[in-house]
């Protein structure tokens, strides 16, 4: 198994902290995000992981990380980043984005499933985005599954916190059919790709009835999009 950090973006958001070093930098409680992520993934027995760069990438290949390097880092979003880590690595592979920490078990959980796709999303998602946000529903996303706990809506602004049963993590696993389904959606989007989201990538695709299961995540996690998430992830670690 292999595995994937995406960390080309600045973290705008994130003010001076990512002045002079990319957002993966960041560092919660003494230890940078990216190193975070390298610890836990390693702990579950992912040796082989690269990072795709962008921002101050020569930060990170200071370091002792296998980089791929996302010239369009400045003008694109996630997509790009999936788009180069999958042009360059044979599935199957963990996605993670750069700015989240989480624990061994969801990427065990992850390694385990057998879908070409699988999405790791926080049941209890409500708890967290309530410490993030006065109101949770300017940032929040539809996230609604079938019986068979695949995702049959994603990414869509819902007006009751009812409507949503997770929220995506920014962790997914591709397997090699996954990897030719995510193409062909990539594909015929070329001449909006520097805008399309991953989110968009899953809804795409669920239209076009390409299953994707979704794994629970019950365990502590945090993403860090701002200081707030920042002294929130501090308190919590």
């Amino acid at each position: 198994m292999k595995a994937v950090i995406l960390a080309a973006g600045r973290g705008s958001r994130l003010g001076q902290l990512t002045y002079k070093k990319p957002k993966c930098m960041t560092e919660v409680d003494g230890i940078s995000l990216l190193d975070w992520q390298h610890s836990v993934l390693k702990s579950a027995g992912i040796n082989d992981i690269y990072v795709v760069s962008g921002y101050l990438s020569n930060v990170i290949s200071k370091m002792d990380y296998q980089t791929l390097y996302n010239s369009d880092w400045n003008k694109s979003n996630m997509v790009m980043s999936i788009k180069i880590a999958l042009d360059n690595i044979e599935p199957p592979f963990i996605i993670s984005y750069s700015d989240i920490i989480y624990s061994r078990k969801i990427i065990n959980d992850l390694i385990k499933s057998n879908s070409d796709i699988s999405v790791a999303y926080d049941k209890n998602w409500l708890n967290l985005w309530e410490m993030r946000f006065k109101d949770p529903l300017v940032d929040a996303e539809s996230f609604i599954l079938n019986s068979k706990s695949n995702i049959i809506e994603i990414g869509n602004k819902v007006k009751d916190v009812r409507e949503i049963e997770g929220q995506f993590m920014g962790l997914l696993k591709i397997n090699n059919n996954g990897k030719q389904s995510i193409n062909r959606i990539i594909n015929k989007k070329k001449d909006n790709l520097f805008t399309f989201d991953t989110t968009k990538l899953l809804s795409g695709m669920i239209k076009k009835r390409i299953t994707i299961k979704a794994i629970p995540n019950y365990e502590g996690w945090c993403e860090i999009d701002s200081q707030k998430d920042l002294s929130i992830a501090n308190n919590l670690v």
